[in-house]
């Protein structure tokens, strides 16, 4: 199945209203970590950040505690 990486929360609502499996862009770098795609998210978030994405913080923290970069 696939998976829908929205951030809008409009978006994520109406898209798991459709049935669709919904992922964020925070969720994807975590998944990607797990397969052993990169080493790291903190780069990528920071990154991310830097671009003016908006992460709010707890979220930041919690992805790095799951991901092992704490």
């Amino acid at each position: 199945m696939f998976s829908s990486i929205l951030d809008d929360r409009n978006a994520r609502r109406i898209a798991q209203q459709l049935g669709l499996k919904v992922i964020g862009t925070v969720g994807m770098l975590l998944r990607v970590k797990q397969n052993s795609v990169i080493a790291e998210i903190k780069p990528l978030l920071t990154a991310l950040e830097a671009a003016d994405f908006r992460i709010a913080e707890p979220l930041v923290q919690n992805a790095l505690r799951l991901a092992g970069e704490l």
